[in-house]
């Protein structure tokens, strides 16, 4: 357990050296904006440690991250989230096994399912739905977050003798620096309004105070790091934006609205964002909309057709591979889509790039497979 400064310097120390690190977390989000870090998991070449955030500062560990080793996570995305919030950086290498086990014919499983096909051992259970951040912890749960990293590297080592094996540690590489460096900051608070029931039913006019009053919302509830349910309801941002009031006693009577949000200013802060609302310019208005072209649906059907059959066939799960936005995408313009890059070029781009052009066609083979034939 790292519970001191000297004892987190001493661990960073012992980890720059290292060449590969496994590492989690446990948090919690049911009340805040951001995720509320209350464990990280260390597993290196020679031990395991938990660091506790809630006991001593963490900033060190940057050094780490920016260091030589490859970090091996499970499912990173929430961890990368809290890392950069938390240090303002991600580790500059990283394997993520959820992603390589989907390359491996496993689907985006759990941890658990991927130690037990890969490595064959049982993971402790029973403490998902611990109070991470309750103190003292109790054995049960410092058993249960260590066997999060107890494995990893050897899982990490198991799977990548078969990414090799099978041709495939370009393709994990490729889709774990994707993840690696997508944004991890806060949602545009400009579009936080796209989320809500009934958007779409909201005229122009009324659009525009829904963006501005969800703006303020997302905004405070970042400033305050609270969930944005506890600034103002989803019912209440939509009301506000269909019936935008004027006064304060005509703000007190929207529905949904808890008058003790409106305490400390807030009342007039959403009078402002309303009357600003209701002024906006109109290209300044950030509107969901589907792309203004798209391919035929029948072309298109045809095409994600043949993606589940690649993806089938070289045991992908086919989200993996293509979404139905990818190969709209190619279809209208291919320098837009993923499919114009990278192994997913390779495996099923070009290939639906020849069936539009009518270079090739599918056909039914042996009653039930599809096939690519030349034209």
């Amino acid at each position: 357990m790292i519970e001191t400064p000297e004892a987190l310097e001493d661990l960073v120390a012992e980890l720059e050296a290292e060449p590969a690190y496994a590492i989690d977390t446990e948090f919690a989000r049911e009340h805040t904006y951001f995720p509320d870090l209350a464990l990280i998991q260390i597993a290196w070449s020679r031990g395991l440690a938990i660091v506790d955030p809630l006991r001593v500062p963490i900033e060190p560990l940057a050094r780490v991250f920016r260091g030589p080793g490859l970090a091996v996570l499970h499912a990173a995305s929430a961890d990368l989230e809290i890392f950069a919030h938390r240090l303002d950086t991600v580790p500059a290498r990283m394997f993520d096994t959820q992603l390589a086990g989907a390359f491996l014919g496993h689907g985006l499983t759990s941890l658990a399912q991927l130690v037990r096909a890969e490595l064959g051992v049982e993971l402790a259970k029973g403490e998902q739905l611990n109070d991470w951040k309750r103190r003292p912890l109790s054995d049960a749960a410092i058993v249960y977050a260590a066997s999060d990293v107890a494995h990893l590297l050897a899982l990490h080592r198991a799977m990548a003798d078969h990414l090799e094996s099978r041709g495939r540690t370009g393709w994990v590489a490729e889709e774990t620096e994707r993840a690696r460096t997508r944004d991890q900051g806060p949602r545009d608070p400009d579009t936080a309004w796209w989320k809500l029931k009934g958007r779409t039913n909201l005229s122009s006019r009324a659009q525009g105070v829904a963006q501005a009053v969800g703006a303020l919302r997302e905004r405070e509830a970042a400033r305050r790091n609270v969930v944005t349910k506890f600034i103002l309801a989803d019912l209440a941002v939509l009301a506000i934006a269909q019936r935008p009031p004027r006064t304060l006693a005509e703000l007190g009577q929207i529905r949904g609205i808890d008058t003790r949000q409106l305490g400390g200013g807030m009342a007039e802060k959403v009078l402002e964002a309303v009357a600003y609302g209701l002024e906006m310019p109109r290209d300044a208005r950030r509107v969901a909309t589907r792309p203004e072209t798209e391919a035929p649906a029948s072309v298109a059907m045809l095409c994600v057709a043949w993606v589940a059959a690649r993806a089938a066939e070289e045991k992908i799960d086919p989200a993996m591979l293509a979404t139905r936005d990818d190969v709209n995408a190619l279809l209208i313009d291919p320098s837009r889509s993923r499919l114009s890059s990278g192994f997913r070029r390779a495996l099923v781009g070009d290939e639906l790039l020849r069936i539009v052009c009518g270079e090739a066609r599918l056909a039914v083979v042996e009653g039930e497979r599809l096939a690519l034939v030349p034209v």
